[in-house]
């Protein structure tokens, strides 16, 4: 049995990988064949996924290793965990669109919408994930996980040799520490899921691309930070649209284009833009300081915290 541990940094962002993961080659081979095709579903998983592929495979070694069962129980069973990974993915996607879509019933509360969920599939109002404590070691307060890598490397089990170990340097500390026993994929996806329940995160389909994001802070609105078009992000390319929408509506800030194109272009002969404009309130800056009071002010005209004439006066010199 393969076992090891891994910190969740970014909790959430494995399950919504796993519910946009593109299933359709193993759902389109599920059938009763052989232990080699059935690897080789599982192989086009590897390296698409940061955990799938781990317990998938995990999960088939454990049946075809076991001597005791026919060879055509093992394949029945190994299609079933294939099979499984169809469902949970539809279970899951279900469970993020009706518990934490920030669009999706905002009438009703995170704790409502899981009672729905809960009745539809009451098995996890009695699922059980397993916990345990560890003597760890710590650095500065946090889990050293270089010295846990150190001494799982050593297998060192005798408690006075471990305790020697994690206090091998000065910096090194020790305490208590939680963790949760993951033993299979199942588990691992209700994991994630419930700890977004608990940290109240709430994700939102991507306005371009169309897959969920989590919603980690308030500035994120329309558009997730994956990769879109070349090096470009959907942020970048979504908010550029927007706002050339916005623009093509708005005559005032179609005025504010006009303006920041005229004094950009003065830039071209290499001086300031208001150098051969003396009387000009803007004197003395450069385009990067004019251009930095600009967006200023079309930030706070498209937030409605000035009026139209004020931008326009505001930047116009």
């Amino acid at each position: 049995m393969i076992t090891g541990h891994v910190m969740v940094n970014n909790i959430g962002d494995d399950l919504i990988d796993f519910i946009t993961l593109d299933l359709s080659e193993i759902e389109a081979g599920l059938e009763i064949g052989d232990r080699n095709r059935i690897y080789d579903m599982a192989e086009t998983l590897d390296g698409r996924h940061r955990y799938v592929y781990f317990f998938l495979v995990g999960e088939l070694n454990n049946i075809f290793a076991d001597e005791s069962m026919p060879e055509i129980e093992k394949i029945i069973l190994a299609n079933g965990v294939l099979n499984d990974l169809i469902v949970y993915q539809k279970r899951f996607a279900y469970a993020l669109n009706l518990c934490l879509d920030i669009d999706n019933l905002p009438k009703y509360t995170m704790a409502e919408k899981f009672i729905g969920f809960i009745t539809l599939y009451p098995e996890y109002s009695q699922f059980i994930l397993k916990t345990s404590l560890a003597i760890s070691p710590t650095y500065k307060g946090n889990l050293d996980f270089d010295k846990v890598e150190t001494i799982n490397r050593k297998d060192e089990t005798d408690t006075k040799k471990l305790l020697k170990l994690i206090h091998s340097d000065y910096k090194s500390g020790v305490s208590l520490a939680r963790y949760t026993i993951i033993e299979n994929l199942h588990e691992m996806l209700y994991f994630e899921f419930t700890e977004m329940l608990k940290q109240g995160l709430q994700v939102k389909k991507c306005k371009l691309c169309g897959r969920y994001f989590i919603l980690r802070n308030k500035h994120e609105t329309d558009y997730c930070g994956r990769i879109y078009r070349g090096k470009r992000t959907c942020k970048k390319v979504g908010a550029k649209q927007s706002y050339n929408e916005r623009v093509a509506a708005d005559p005032v800030l179609q005025k504010y284009q006009q303006i920041y194109k005229r004094y950009f272009a003065r830039t071209a002969d290499g001086v300031k833009p208001f150098e051969k404009y003396p009387e000009s309130k803007f004197y003395n800056l450069s385009f990067s300081e004019w251009s930095k009071i600009a967006k200023d002010m079309r930030r706070r005209y498209l937030n409605g915290e000035i009026t139209e004439g004020e931008l326009i006066e505001g930047i116009e010199g």
